[in-house]
């Protein structure tokens, strides 16, 4: 496998760690701003996920199509 697909292989599995680490900071704080924080965090966290599992498709299209 390319080292870019297995960066962004990576990239997929830190967001998916952000998410649960967001849902278990969001459970367990004390006030708005962390909600806020948390919410902010997992937004992030979907967006940065859906962009490099794009990226990945992206490039076993053009791989496919080389071939």
């Amino acid at each position: 496998m390319r080292e870019d697909n297995l960066n962004l292989k990576q990239l997929v599995e830190m967001a998916t760690d952000m998410v649960a680490l967001a849902d278990k900071g969001n459970n367990e704080c004390r006030d708005e701003n962390c909600v806020s924080l948390f919410g902010l965090a997992k937004d992030c966290a979907y967006r940065v996920r859906a962009a490099a599992v794009k990226e990945l498709a992206s490039h076993e299209d053009r791989d496919l199509k080389r071939k």
